[in-house]
Parts: C-alpha cells; sequence; structure tokens
C-alpha cells in the first residue's frame, strides 16, 4: 500500500500498488468479478464540496427501498419505494436484487442534466465509495 497526498492539500489516500503485471493482473481480474449488494446495508454520505462539507445522509437499504436520514434535515428525508425514488441516480439499484457490479460502479452516466460517476475500489476499501454529482463529491460509508 502506498499513501499520497496532493501538494496543498490535508487529504491522504491509501492506493494498493503491484510489484509484477502478474500480480496486477489478478487484481484487475478479481475486481472486475466484484459485485456489492446494498440491501441490509446502511450507507452515511458525507459532503466534501464546499460549504456543504458538514452535511451528511445516511441511506438504509431494504429489499423494498431505501430511508434517508439526513443532517440537518433534508427535503428527502423519509421512506422511499425503488419505483417513488427521487434519488434515482445508481441504475444499478433498480434491478431485481439491487446488486451493482464493479462496472456499474466505476462508471459515468447523465443524470438530471449533469453527469453522475460512482468511484469504488474493493482492493483498497470494499466499504467506501466516491460519487462525483456535477460539482458536487461525497464520500460514501458503510456504517452497518
Amino acid at each position: 500500500m502506498m499513501s499520497m497526498q496532493d501538494a496543498g492539500s490535508a487529504e491522504v489516500w491509501t492506493q494498493k500498488y503491484f510489484t509484477s503485471e502478474t500480480e496486477a493482473k489478478e487484481a484487475v481480474e478479481a475486481v472486475a468479478a466484484k459485485s456489492i449488494s446494498f440491501v441490509g446495508s446502511t450507507w452515511r454520505e458525507t459532503f466534501v464540496t464546499g460549504g456543504e462539507s458538514s452535511e451528511y445522509s445516511d441511506y438504509a437499504y431494504t429489499v423494498d427501498g431505501y430511508t434517508v436520514t439526513s443532517s440537518p434535515a433534508a427535503e428527502y428525508d423519509g421512506f422511499y419505494a425503488w419505483e417513488n425514488s427521487p434519488l434515482n441516480d445508481l441504475p444499478c439499484m433498480y434491478e431485481g436484487n439491487h446488486t451493482c457490479t464493479y462496472e456499474e460502479l466505476n462508471k459515468s452516466y447523465p443524470w438530471e442534466g449533469t453527469w453522475v460517476k460512482w468511484e469504488w475500489n474493493p482492493i483498497t476499501d470494499t466499504n467506501k465509495m466516491w460519487r462525483h454529482k456535477g460539482q458536487h463529491e461525497s464520500e460514501w460509508v458503510r456504517i452497518k
């Protein structure tokens, strides 16, 4: 593992590196085969953009939908059945079993006039994701 930091930034992140091509290929193949089910889990989205940096929302996922609880309370707080979601910006969550593959969680797609890009790297941390939505960036951490 290698820790890195941008000049002028306090943020430090960790990235796995490989010492051989064979090791790297095996890791890529293993990651490409990974998927993640959100049902039964709770994720905290913490905004890291500008004045939003102290705001967060918890998403508790079930087979029937999800519950959002935000601090401070946001207009989207409450329970939403999958088909009635106002936050439908993760397409793989709306298929039968709400399981997302590595490929689905790492692609860009248009949503409400902007672009969304998720990043999930199960080699570094299976319980952390990043979402870039237009000018807004947030960190997602599994808390349950």
